[in-house]
């Protein structure tokens, strides 16, 4: 959904009213993958590492939305340096195409993951740790 989002930002013919309100909706209910990026890591991590594990899923999330916000910045920068009336149309395409690449590269990703199955690692009782000590 972000990839197709993104790509429709880029490639279709919208403007303000609602045909930008149902493409950002889109865009919003394509971010429900952020929920399973936590119960991914916490799965893989196992119990002993599931707190840390999300939280270092938590760093990336807010280091990539970081790191897009400047790189989308640079792409306009590239394509229109001059800017002296705001930036020009092929500019902001740029900055969508890149993001559409980066949603495609997540989607390629998710693709590799690996799931344990109907397992609910959760559900397993967490030691204790003087039973850990024994």
């Amino acid at each position: 959904m972000v990839l197709s989002g993104f790509a429709l930002l880029a490639w279709a013919p919208w403007g303000p009213g609602w045909s930008a309100v149902l493409l950002f909706v889109w865009l919003g209910w394509g971010a429900g993958w952020v929920s399973v990026v936590y119960a991914n890591a916490k799965e893989l991590a196992g119990q002993r590492s599931a707190g840390f594990a999300m939280s270092l899923s938590n760093t990336g999330l807010f280091l990539g939305a970081a790191v897009m916000q400047s790189l989308f910045g640079l792409a306009l920068d590239w394509v229109d340096p001059i800017h002296t009336d705001g930036y020009a149309f092929a500019a902001w395409q740029a900055g969508l195409y890149l993001s559409a690449a980066c949603a495609a590269l997540g989607l390629f990703a998710a693709w590799k993951m690996t799931d344990s199955g109907p397992k609910l690692v959760a559900a397993l009782p967490v030691p204790s740790p003087q039973a850990a000590a024994a």
